[in-house]
């Protein structure tokens, strides 16, 4: 700006406004990274009031509306996100009729199509399966109107997918994805016997469409991203991976004393973050997690690695030295008595797992199913799995179970096992 006016071509008012605009825009997304949402917010309403002034398009106010929608939503304040969303689509006269999908302002059909994936989403989040279900259909009815090449500029931030496809439309896909959830979680959470049938083929029609439309394998197999040159099983075995598998194991092993006492001293400094994905069921108990490798959790210039966590971070550094696959990150996962992770997929199938039975109250209570196959957490033990399929986890202890979870790069994908493996990451992986 002070460069134009020096050349005598100062910015005009509108330019001004939005180079602002511009700053704010990414300043707040920086903001979310950190996991600052309440000022996020505030910087996301300063925009709104700055598009205001500038008579922005409507497409501009609507994705200014569905970034607040996120931040309330990952501030858990599910009924405010809601009303964001209400507000919006009031504001800009969406028609919101089941029967109707003339967005009538626009705005563009995926834009359309996001805001209402989004209102399902919530819906989810509160465990409102009918209204989810209904609001990922209307947002479906618009995808299937959408070009395939329209302009997502706010993609990661609307709805943080990570996935560029060309099998199909993007929207289309991630919509169908939703939808599949709803109805799968719906009729896991229901007992009547005749509407479970009906969920279930709803279920069934729509992952038949997400096959002939997607690149995945199999119903069980729906990662945000999929490679499929690597070979990928639910519970892969050991001995497939012998050269480093038992011995990554037995380093969590030796240090399950240790990491169990420094996860006590994170609870009790209340370093641990609640489940903002809403992948847990909210009704069912409290899903908490501390990803030692988190930008918002005080990172060590040595290593990116918590300066809170230094049990963890002396583990992570000493398995990184190896000559094993690349160990991207580690995390303390919590999950109370009676709670359920519902069912979801992992973000790629290019990363395995490995989990400790840090604190597990007794023999078989607490069970996680990858795929068709259920195994149970032991004290001090260690399960192996790819939760790039289908998983889900049921704590039916009588107290809390945690463990301490490594993520492995793929030794079969492109880059052999061995990405650039200490930069901290900017999304909760659980």
């Amino acid at each position: 700006q002070q460069q134009q006016q020096q050349q005598g071509t100062p910015l005009a008012d509108g330019d001004v406004v939005g180079t602002e605009v511009s700053v704010l825009q990414d300043t707040a997304r920086a903001l979310r990274r950190l996991k600052q949402h309440d000022p996020a917010l505030r910087l996301w309403e300063f925009v709104l009031s700055l598009q205001g002034r500038a008579g922005a398009p409507a497409l501009s106010f609507l994705r200014t509306f569905v970034e607040l929608a996120t931040e309330e939503m990952l501030l858990l304040r599910h009924h405010a996100a809601l009303a964001r969303l209400n507000e919006v689509t009031r504001f800009l006269g969406m028609d919101s009729s089941a029967n109707n999908v003339d967005n009538g302002a626009g705005v563009g059909t995926e834009a359309s199509a996001l805001v209402w994936r989004m209102r399902s989403r919530l819906h989810d989040c509160r465990a409102e399966y009918t209204d989810a279900a209904a609001s990922a259909q209307r947002a479906l009815a618009l995808a299937m109107q959408a070009p395939t090449q329209e302009d997502s500029n706010d993609r990661d931030t609307v709805y943080m997918a990570e996935k560029d496809n060309d099998n199909g439309n993007r929207v289309q896909l991630e919509t169908l994805q939703q939808l599949r959830l709803v109805y799968l979680r719906h009729r896991l959470s229901v007992t009547a016997t005749s509407f479970n049938n009906v969920l279930k083929a709803k279920q069934l029609e729509v992952e038949a469409q997400l096959l002939r439309a997607g690149p995945w394998p199999s119903a069980w197999h729906m990662p945000h991203s999929y490679d499929p040159s690597v070979p990928s099983v639910p519970w892969p075995a050991w001995e497939n991976f012998a050269d480093w598998v038992k011995p990554y194991a037995e380093r969590l092993q030796r240090a399950a004393s240790d990491l169990k006492t420094e996860f006590v001293s994170l609870e009790a400094n209340n370093r641990l973050r609640p489940d903002q994905d809403c992948i847990a069921d909210p009704s069912r108990g409290v899903w908490t997690r501390f990803e030692t490798t988190g930008l918002w959790n005080a990172l060590s210039a040595e290593d990116n690695c918590s300066v809170y966590s230094p049990v963890a971070c002396a583990l992570l550094r000493e398995l990184r030295s190896t000559s094993g696959p690349a160990v991207l990150r580690a995390t303390y996962s919590a999950v109370e008595a009676g709670a359920w992770i519902r069912p979801h997929f992992g973000r790629t199938n290019g990363v395995l797992k490995m989990h400790l039975g840090v604190e597990v109250p007794s023999e078989g209570c607490a069970t996680l199913r990858v795929g068709n196959t259920t195994h149970s957490w032991s004290q001090g033990q260690v399960l192996f799995f790819d939760d790039s399929f289908e998983h889900e986890v049921h704590n039916d202890c009588l107290a809390r179970r945690v463990v301490f979870q490594i993520v492995v790069a793929h030794p079969t994908r492109g880059d052999g096992g061995q990405p650039p493996n200490t930069a901290p990451i900017v999304v909760d992986a659980h």
